[in-house]
């Protein structure tokens, strides 16, 4: 069995020699000798049983099932390689997220002054949106 990665080379080669219709160019092009480009034509050949490329009067022709596999092997090239386009890092100043709160009918139990607003919390700079958040929902409750 062909392992993935030996099938999208095939299909890189597929691809090439259907535009190139050259076999020494595509060795070029792949940076590859010549007889491993053959090969590769030689197991394309194997695989779709067709010939893919016939000998024209000009080089190298495709055949009727070799242009009909160029649109797909471009289509599946070209989403390969959108798989691994480097994306820009996570900026969360610069992210935006919709949210949308639910009031839901929950009695919180009463709490203690010195719960919400003990010098330890009250003093600490990042609870002050969760104090803020404790004393909107209070104040709602008490409406």
């Amino acid at each position: 069995m062909t392992s993935l990665p030996q099938h999208l080379h095939l299909i890189r080669i597929l691809y090439l020699l259907l535009v190139e219709k050259n076999v020494s160019r595509v060795a070029l092009r792949l940076n590859q000798p010549q007889p491993s480009a053959s090969a590769s034509l030689r197991r394309l050949r194997e695989l779709t049983g067709d010939a893919l490329l016939a000998r024209g009067a000009r080089g190298m022709v495709p055949t009727q099932h070799g242009e009909s596999l160029l649109k797909p092997a471009k289509r599946i090239l070209d989403e390969t390689q959108s798989l691994f386009v480097k994306k820009s890092p996570f900026v969360p100043q610069a992210a935006s997220l919709a949210l949308k709160s639910f009031t839901l009918p929950v009695k919180f139990p009463p709490m203690r002054f010195y719960q919400l607003w003990h010098e330890r919390v009250h003093q600490a700079p990042e609870h002050k949106w969760l104090r803020d958040q404790v004393s909107a929902a209070a104040t709602a409750l008490a409406r």
